[in-house]
């Protein structure tokens, strides 16, 4: 029986989790996609946004389930990248975004350049000490620029919260506690 103190999951959410379900359920090598659909519900659940009941939603979902992570999209020499002069605003903003979680594509792994996470498949690897990727360079660059994941190259900062506070009055947010930033 629900309780009746949860909130309600409006009809438009409901509706959005049916369709995603029903998309995962219809593709097969749905296996990461599901796994996020579950993670999602249940914090959705531990929040009381949704009843436990919905996790019965996950039940037709079938397929294996996988932990590699591979992004699939267009060719990423053909990505344009945001306007926003890294260089210039890395003694700012330190670099937050290259401790961001970046899955790499099919043509990072044929290319061979980019370092993965062996424990973490395809997951650009981070350095243990700093917690940014490995592949930055001592001055806070990028040391794989040309290589760089598309995820990378058309990730834009400014709205970012992880990053800045306000972007355009150049305050940057707090600095993760698991990253050790550059010297400057």
């Amino acid at each position: 029986m629900p309780d009746p103190e949860l909130p309600a999951l409006d009809a438009g959410a409901r509706a959005a989790l049916r369709a995603l379900a029903d998309d995962l359920a219809a593709q097969p090598g749905h296996g990461d996609l599901a796994h996020r659909l579950e993670a999602l519900i249940d914090l959705l659940v531990r929040n009381g946004q949704l009843l436990p009941e919905h996790q019965a939603w996950l039940a037709g979902l079938h397929g294996d389930r996988t932990l590699v992570k591979l992004t699939v999209g267009p060719p990423k020499r053909t990505l344009a990248s945001p306007p926003v002069d890294c260089a210039a605003l890395l003694p700012l903003c330190r670099g937050r975004c290259c401790g961001l979680v970046v899955t790499l594509t099919r043509e990072d792994l044929v290319e061979g350049g980019l370092r993965w996470d062996v424990h973490d498949p395809y997951l650009l690897s981070k350095d243990p000490v700093s917690g940014y990727c490995v592949h930055m360079a001592r001055d806070g660059g990028c040391g794989c620029y040309d290589a760089r994941p598309g995820t990378c190259r058309v990730y834009d900062c400014r709205a970012d919260p992880r990053v800045w506070v306000d972007y355009d009055a150049r305050i940057p947010a707090p600095l993760a506690p698991h990253l050790v930033p550059p010297m400057p």
